[in-house]
């Protein structure tokens, strides 16, 4: 602003507090909401990638894109797996990652399998199911975010226990917060695919993939005023 800039456009790949969207109990912070105010403040634009709930965007009221990583991965993972995907299917590690879980599926022509959980506490699964069958198939589980990976990597123990033969993960954010390296190091889980939306390097089963040319052309198409629509597809 001081710069006398036209406008300023923040570019965030990773949107933090985006899972504070509401209240979880009496009187906490919608910390979302709070973040939306102060970037609005002074920003014309946000461009990010793969919000926690895509509902967010409700809470701004300049323009707002909110990119798909899915599609670089599922490049990454047609160029430099394709034998894995000739006999695989998708899974959903819940309910709520279903609709990502279809985009992939329709994009690699492979059926989803969904599994459900049951918490008693945040953060640790107490029951899982798996609804679908995933005997003698490679698995791939995909999801937003990975944090300590507990979840994803009692996700992988259940599929391997269903006779699930490889086991991947695929994730935009990667926060790998308690261990989640060694963790994921030390499941059944055979690779681990993770976008550069948070830095970070390849490390044992873990394999980074950059987002570097999907902002840049969106930052390029925005910056010369041209649309951005092609991005999402």
């Amino acid at each position: 602003m001081r710069s006398d800039a036209a406008k300023i456009d923040n570019v965030l790949p990773y949107m933090k507090y985006s899972r504070q969207d509401r209240m979880s109990e009496p009187r906490t912070p919608i910390s979302s909401r709070i973040v939306a105010d102060l970037i609005q403040e002074k920003a014309y634009r946000v461009i990010t990638t793969d919000l926690h709930n895509p509902a967010i965007q409700g809470c701004y009221k300049i323009p707002f894109d909110n990119l798909k990583a899915y599609p670089i991965i599922i490049k990454n993972l047609k160029e430099n797996y394709s034998d894995f995907l000739e006999n695989a299917v998708i899974v959903s590690p819940d309910i709520g990652s279903a609709v990502r879980a279809k985009s992939y599926a329709g994009r690699l022509g492979l059926d989803v399998v969904l599994t459900s959980k049951e918490r008693k506490k945040a953060g640790s699964v107490d029951k899982m199911t798996i609804i679908g069958d995933v005997s003698g198939k490679n698995a791939i589980i995909v999801d937003d975010m990975i944090d300590s990976a507990g979840t994803l990597c009692k996700s992988a123990e259940i599929l391997r226990e269903k006779r699930a033969k490889r086991i991947y993960a695929c994730a935009t954010h990667g926060l790998f917060s308690k261990n989640a390296v060694e963790r994921i190091n030390d499941s059944c889980l055979e690779k681990v695919l993770i976008t550069d939306s948070i830095p970070q390097k390849s490390n044992g089963k873990i394999e980074v993939v950059s987002l570097t040319g999907l902002f840049g052309e969106a930052i390029h198409r925005v910056s010369h005023g041209e649309s951005i629509s092609e991005l999402f597809n």
